[in-house]
């Protein structure tokens, strides 16, 4: 005949701090996953093979990812669906097979934007904190990111690889009438380094078979969302490190075309991604003097990705009105799924070699 009475935190509130880490790990490791800039290799010999080049990466897609938030009494699990679209590209200089022992040096600058939306629904807890019943209501947020940085890609017979440096601001703005939650915005910058090392092995029949390594890690400040409540409750999101590895490999078909001045290539690759982070804590503060309420959310966690797609590289004719040497596309669709993670993607990038 025992009575317990259970206080904690609005599952609300401790779903906007979800809420804010999951894009956050959305946007490093699915959106902006760990990717090279769109570099390759120059095709054919020419007098002069330093040369610059400039590319463009058009991104959108969907996903769906649940992390778990501990906010004193229970882990609160956080389900979010996000949309994006973005636009990435980027400059460089390169020498191809133009240095000592064969090596191809590739430098420049990149630089995008992304814009997406998100939606959260919130649920009352029953005493063991799992979710239950209808949505009590949902968490509504936009965000967009700005980026810059800086690579170095390489490649030496089989084996190629990229260096990146960038650094990432990004804006949230959260609507939630039943947590007065009014647009309320929540601003960080990010800095990362990421890296990535491939071999090539030729097959018989055309086909190439190429693992890859790499991994991802950034540091995020922190900031403060404010609430629109009288006095004004505050969640202080805490800095944060972000760690992410990557193993994958792919397969590779290539046609050469029949006048020798272009290639088509088909691939499949399949990636496993591991987010190594650890939990990102943050603190909600009650506008009325209460105790402060320390929170922690978890990962995403291990994840796998399914890609097909297709590429083609053209030769220019040197008599053409073109100034290009060579022109690259590709075109790949990005399947991921996990327990925690779910989405579909689209990329679609182009590159002049000049």
């Amino acid at each position: 005949t025992e009575i317990q009475l259970v206080g904690q935190l609005n599952p609300g509130a401790a779903g906007v701090a979800g809420n804010l880490t999951v894009v956050q790990s959305l946007i490093g490791s699915v959106i902006n996953r760990p990717s090279s800039a769109f570099v390759g290799g120059l095709a054919a010999d020419t007098d002069d093979n330093c040369s610059p080049g400039a590319w463009a990466r058009l991104l959108g897609g969907s996903a769906r990812a649940t992390a778990f938030t501990f906010n004193g009494v229970n882990n609160v699990p956080g389900t979010v669906r996000a949309s994006y679209a973005g636009l990435q590209g980027g400059f460089d200089f390169g020498c191809f097979n133009a240095f000592e022992d064969g090596w191809d040096i590739v430098g420049g600058v990149t630089f995008g934007v992304t814009d997406g939306r998100t939606t959260q629904d919130i649920f009352a807890l029953d005493g063991m904190g799992n979710p239950v019943g209808p949505p009590t209501s949902t968490n509504r947020a936009k965000f967009d990111q700005q980026f810059a940085g800086a690579y170095l890609a390489f490649a030496r017979g089989d084996w190629f690889g990229d260096v990146q440096l960038r650094g990432e601001r990004t804006r949230f703005s959260i609507t939630n009438p039943a947590l007065n939650l009014d647009n309320s915005s929540f601003r960080n910058r990010t800095s990362t380094v990421s890296a990535s090392l491939s071999r090539a092995f030729a097959m018989d029949g055309g086909l190439t078979f190429v693992p890859t390594g790499g991994f991802a890690v950034n540091r995020s400040k922190g900031g403060t969302l404010t609430f629109t409540d009288m006095p004004a409750s505050t969640l202080v999101v805490d800095d944060h490190t972000g760690k992410i590895g990557f193993l994958g490999a792919t397969l590779a078909r290539t046609t050469i075309g029949e006048a020798g001045d272009s290639a088509t290539n088909q691939f499949v690759t399949a990636t496993v991604y591991n987010d190594f982070s650890k939990a990102r804590t943050s603190t909600f503060n009650p506008g009325g003097g209460g105790a402060p309420i320390a929170m922690r959310t978890g990962n995403l966690g291990t994840f796998g990705e399914l890609s097909v797609g297709l590429s083609y590289l053209k030769l220019i004719d040197p008599q053409s009105a073109l100034p290009a040497k060579q022109f690259d596309a590709s075109i790949r669709v990005d399947a991921r799924y996990s327990n925690r993670v779910e989405g579909i993607g689209l990329t679609a990038q182009m590159r002049f070699q000049f």
